[in-house]
Order: structure tokens, then sequence, then C-alpha cells
């Protein structure tokens, strides 16, 4: 069901529409660029730069479909952003929220962009892989990713951003669907392996059964010598209470919204293990996103600092809460062996070797090779910036608790050297 308000879409887009037409045969300094006409605010401005720039265009109310309910620390990156945005605009963008996919299921996300019900929306190409192709290539190419959960996740969301914005075909899969990309890594890290017992080399993992979200997790699944299932998050942790699955692949917010701790407190990680994740993307609808005053697209684009500096920050914190779950639950963390190691690699390798040989995008062997570049070029970036890892995750909710974490001055960089050549102009 539409969230409330929604009737007024079409006259509030129309009023758009008339104030558009008239800032263009009015002002002098008008510019036009991804449909965005009216003044432009240079990059770096302040809260009263874009308020006067908007002062004479009227209100518009951006409908904004979240994944968790209200206040959550699953949403805090995409309720800061909001309350910026809002801020900065003297009110003049406001947002209206449906929590907890209430309009489009997860996988339905990118439909509802497309005919109108929503105008952003967190879209996940991992549920759709023969709509989103390209994207779902991507989850080869994470196999680069450092899985550090302090240096990785900061590079990892760098390097696949940048190399995101840099791949035609990827942004070009979303514009088809009408979609306009504002955030294309969203992700919290690499998987985690839970088990009720610790399970670290082939033998303990011979003929188990792991709950696996992705055909990448499924392979390095089976290189164990287990058998990958495919199970529904809610159905998870009943899952291995009964011991339907022995184990579950799963990041650190799946295991959060699961609470699959509980059940299965004993991980098997190595941070330095090649592994995939299947990051989301911030969308918004094409039709809204031209609709909207040029100003208006830069506030929104330009405050997408905010969302990516609350995206690490809460990153840190869902690590920090599976570290703490752990301990509670009397788990550990605990490293692969160097046979499932050596097992996992070869999986791993064999997994770029078949993409490489196939037509998931146009020249497989160059869109990897682009991969690699922009991870080699990222990962040492957070330790120069001062964001080191200080704590593997057993030890990771004790360090928290003390660290001073700031990762404003990182988005800022992140911003200026990936977003802004594709900014509003």
């Amino acid at each position: 069901m539409p969230s409330p308000g929604r009737g007024k879409r079409i006259s509030a887009h129309m009023v758009i529409a008339v104030v558009v037409a008239v800032v263009l045969a009015s002002c002098a300094e008008t510019r036009s660029g991804i449909g965005g006409s009216g003044p432009a605010v240079p990059y770096g401005a302040n809260a009263d730069d874009y308020r006067s720039a908007l002062a004479d265009t009227e209100p518009v109310t951006i409908y904004v479909q979240a994944t968790n309910p209200a206040g959550s620390l699953n949403i805090s990156d995409l309720e800061m952003y909001m309350k910026t945005v809002t801020e900065w605009s003297g009110e003049k963008i406001t947002f209206d929220v449906a929590y907890s996919n209430a309009i489009a299921k997860a996988e339905d996300a990118d439909d509802a962009l497309e005919d109108g019900r929503i105008d952003m929306a967190l879209v996940i190409p991992g549920y759709e892989p023969s709509e989103f192709p390209v994207s779902n290539a991507m989850a080869k190419a994470t196999l680069f990713a450092d899985q550090s959960p302090i240096e990785g996740t900061l590079s990892a969301t760098s390097w696949m951003t940048e190399f995101a914005f840099s791949s035609p075909e990827l942004t070009e899969e979303f514009e088809e669907k009408r979609l306009k990309i504002l955030n294309p890594a969203n992700f919290v890290g690499g998987p985690l392996m839970f088990c009720p017992q610790s399970r670290t080399d082939l033998s303990a993992f011979k003929g188990t059964t792991v709950s696996s979200g992705s055909t990448e997790h499924s392979a390095q699944v089976s290189a164990l010598g287990a058998s990958p299932v495919s199970i529904p998050y809610s159905d998870v942790y009943e899952g291995v209470q009964r011991g339907v699955v022995d184990c579950v692949v799963t990041a650190a917010t799946g295991a959060i919204a699961t609470n699959v701790v509980d059940v299965a407190p004993q991980v098997t990680f190595s941070p330095d293990l090649p592994a995939t994740s299947n990051p989301a993307v911030w969308a918004f609808s094409a039709d809204t996103w031209n609709s909207l005053p040029l100003a208006a697209q830069q506030l929104l684009w330009d405050k997408l600092s905010v969302l990516y500096a609350v995206q690490l920050e809460k990153s840190m914190k869902l690590y920090a809460e599976v570290s703490q779950q752990i301990a509670e639950a009397g788990g550990s963390v605990k490293p692969y062996t160097p046979g499932a190691r050596r097992s996992i690699e070869q999986a791993s390798t064999a997994l770029l070797a078949e993409f490489a040989e196939s037509d998931a995008v146009p020249d497989p062997s160059t869109f990897l090779a682009g991969a690699r570049a922009a991870a080699e070029k990222w990962k040492p970036i957070p330790a120069e910036s001062g964001y080191r890892n200080e704590a593997d995750l057993a030890g990771f909710s004790e360090w928290f608790t003390t660290a001073d974490l700031d990762f404003t001055e990182y988005a800022d960089r992140v911003h200026r050297d990936v977003y802004l050549p594709h900014r509003p102009s």
C-alpha cells in the first residue's frame, strides 16, 4: 500500500515542472543537467547557498522505502542522509518513508521505482540475477576485496563505488530500467561462517549442510566438502536450531537480522581469504530525478557523503554487535586451517576463470582487470588515512568501546575522488 500522501505525487511534480519552466525563462544563469534546470550551486557550498537556490521552488516530497523499522541501526545511514538533506534544503525537500519494505518486497524494489510507487529505495541485484547480470558480475569481482572489518570495509566500499561508476555497462543496466544510481556499493563486509560447533578444517565440514545465499558462496561451501542449501532469512534461526542446516554463511548484518549467533556462536573467518559480497544499490526513480531542479539534484548528490560516512560507522557498529553477541553466547572466532584455505582459494580461482570465459559482460577479462586494479589502488588508502586494523573480529566489541571513529574526512575524500566527476551540472 502506498505511503500516506502518495496521491499528491502528480500535483507536486506538475508544480515543480511549472517552476522549472519559469526559471528557464527568467534566470540568466540557468544551466541544464540530467533533466535538472534552474540555478546551480557550486560544490562545497554551505547550507545557505542551497536554501537560496531552492527558495523560489515549491516543496517536494521524496517517497522512500527503507528496509528496516524506524530508528534501527541498519538504516541509520539513510535516516541521517534524509535529515541532512531536509535541513540543508530549508525543508524544501522532505521525505515520506515506508519502513520495513512496506510498499514492495526487497526483490521488487526496482519495479516499484520504475512504476512510480516510490522514488528512492535499496535495490539488491543479487535477488534478480537475470534482471541485473552486470551488477551480479560484481559479485565475482568482490573476490578481490580485503575482508578485514576496518581497512577492508573502507577500501572495498571505495573501490567498488569507483569501479561501478566507471563501468558504463553497469550504469546502463540501471538506466534501461529508468533507475538512477546514487550509491552502488552499500554493504557491510564479507561473509562469516556461523556454526553451533567450531569447524575450521575440511574434515569438520565434510558431509555438513550450510545455508548459502549466493552461487559464489555455494561454490566455496562445496569446496569445503559441505552441501550448500538455500533457505529464506526468516527460516535460518529455526533451520540451525532444528538441525536442518549445520552452519550459515552470512555477513554481520544478516547475523543480526536473523539472531543466528544465539544458536551458532562458533565463527570461522579468515579476513585475508577471498570471499564474495553482494552489494546493494541505493537507487532513485529516473523520472522523479529528472523532474527535480538542478539545485535539488546537486544537494541530493552532494550529501551522499553523509550517507557514506554513516554507512561506514554503521558497519563498525554491526561488527561490534556481532562480536559482543559471540562473546555473550560463549562462542569464538577461528580462522580456516591451511587445507580448508587452499580449497576455498581454488574455488575462488575457478570462479574467476569461469567468469573470464563467460558472456556476463561484453569483455569479462577487461572487466575483472578493472576491478582488480581498483581494489589494489584503494587497498592501502584507509591505513594511509589513519584507519588501521587495530582489532580482529573476536576483540572488535571491546576495541570499539574505546575507539574514537569519525569517517567524515574519509567519506569526503571518496566523494571528491569518485562522486564529484558525476555531479549533476
